[in-house]
């Protein structure tokens, strides 16, 4: 019965008329970001960055509700006509839906539970999502993202043009949270978008692969790509954020953005630092300047 409803109501919010606002906002976006890798790995802080801006619109979630209608699934057929169709609809189930899979209005997900992050939305735009300036859509989304592309051999490359024949730019960005952090959290419920096994060494490898596969599109793609580590949130970053996507440089937005920036420090264990290094070391033995990076992270 549930999902009998859950499809009524994504029938009615993907093809129901557009008010003049919607077609508006939808007219306006020329960017796509679409953020990849695992889930539990700052991808929910990065969306709630992006909401606070002006200029940005956020779907929560609501994967399993696009991917049923090919005329919108871009990430695994990327034809002509598709994007635009898709952004069409995320404009419309972001102003609806619930928290969790079913997903919708990035209000509704849990980050919002925190008061100070819910109060620097609602004290500059109130319960509005659809913002005047409105021209960037950021679907959070990552791990289905991934494995959609990962089990249909989507060529990345084929995504950026389906979206440049459209005059949409498709832009791709990673946030790397610590990966012995990203796999414990993954442990706790998700580690199945990863690997059929609840142990901790196998989910770091896939947290660690699912890097090193963005570090390839990112060396392949750069203008259309963008990652970062936890340990360069600053606001240099989010400067260079806005650069990339055509974003204005706000100080409201980053003011609200840093004071929400906030990452809480786990505890790692010896055997999982031994684990993790191993790892590396079998993952990354042919790239120094990568095992630096990496470095860098502890």
């Amino acid at each position: 019965m549930r999902s009998a409803i859950d499809l009524t109501l994504t029938l009615w919010d993907v093809f129901r008329l557009r008010s003049i606002a919607e077609r508006q906002t939808t007219e306006r976006i020329n960017t796509v970001v679409l953020p990849l890798g695992p889930y539990r790995n700052l991808t929910t802080l990065t969306a709630a960055i992006f909401a606070l801006h002006p200029e940005c619109i956020v779907l929560n979630h609501a994967g399993d509700r696009l991917q049923n209608f090919r005329r919108l699934d871009f990430v695994r057929y990327p034809e002509p006509g598709k994007i635009r169709r898709f952004i069409d609809a995320s404009v419309a189930l972001a102003q609806t839906g619930r928290r969790g899979g079913f997903g919708g209005n990035i209000l509704k997900a849990h980050a919002f539970d925190s008061k100070n992050l819910s109060d620097a939305y609602k004290s500059r735009y109130g319960n509005k999502i659809l913002k005047e300036n409105t021209h960037v859509l950021f679907w959070k989304e990552s791990m289905r993202i991934s494995n959609r592309i990962e089990k249909y051999d989507t060529n990345i490359g084929d995504i950026i043009e389906a979206g440049r024949q459209e005059n949409v730019k498709v832009h791709f960005i990673m946030p790397v949270r610590h990966p012995i952090d990203c796999a414990n959290s993954n442990l706790k419920g998700h580690y199945k978008h990863l690997t059929n096994e609840c142990k901790f060494p196998l989910v770091l490898e896939r947290v660690i692969e699912e890097i090193l596969r963005f570090h390839i599109i990112k060396s392949q793609f750069p203008q259309n790509s963008f990652w970062f580590r936890e340990i360069d949130l600053n606001r240099l970053l989010l400067r260079n954020l806005c650069t990339d996507l055509g974003m204005t440089h706000d100080q409201i937005w980053e003011d609200a953005a840093l004071d929400n920036m906030n990452i809480h420090e786990r505890k790692r264990s010896s055997s999982d630092y031994q684990i993790y290094w191993n790892v590396l070391t079998k993952l990354c033995r042919d790239d120094a300047k990568l095992r630096d990076w990496w470095q860098d992270l502890n």
